[in-house]
């Protein structure tokens, strides 16, 4: 379980493409789980660059990779919205709207066995990808001590 750290993790960071103004903050983490990749608490580490908005009548990839996330959120009793942010959209080349979805400017999925954790999220508070990171920085002794129990729970 993640919590725990029973299982090596696998870790999927995803940057939103143009996000210029965060990308020092998008480098950062970047660095941050380039470190921790070469711990034995990483099994795997994968980094994905998305555009800032999303479809849901295009890339069906994509679109069922956020269900997924979607349905891991529901099943735990956490909010991915404001983060993951669904509404409608017009066109310039007819009258039908469309959904779409506006994506955070970083995200992580990360899985241990069959557990998942999507951050960021809203639990009792938010949970953020810099959170979860210090809280496996803490973990691996590779940075400051961090309550791995909130950020992962």
């Amino acid at each position: 379980m993640i919590g725990s750290f029973d299982e090596p993790l696998e870790i999927d960071l995803y940057l939103r493409e143009g996000a210029t103004s965060a990308r020092p903050r998008q480098d950062a983490l970047r660095a941050r789980l380039d470190r921790l990749a070469s711990t034995p608490l990483v099994s795997a580490y994968r980094t994905h660059t998305w555009p800032a908005r999303v479809s849901t009548d295009g890339d069906p990839e994509r679109i069922d990779r956020i269900e997924e996330w979607e349905a891991w959120a529901e099943h735990r009793g956490v909010s991915l919205a404001p983060a993951f942010e669904r509404h409608e959209a017009g066109s310039l080349v007819s009258e039908a709207g469309y959904e779409e979805i506006v994506l955070p400017v970083v995200w992580t999925d990360v899985t241990a066995g069959d557990d998942r954790l999507v951050a960021p999220h809203v639990d009792d508070g938010p949970v953020t990808v810099p959170q979860f990171v210090t809280a496996l920085e803490a973990r691996d002794g590779l940075g400051e001590a961090g309550s791995v129990a909130r950020t992962v729970a």
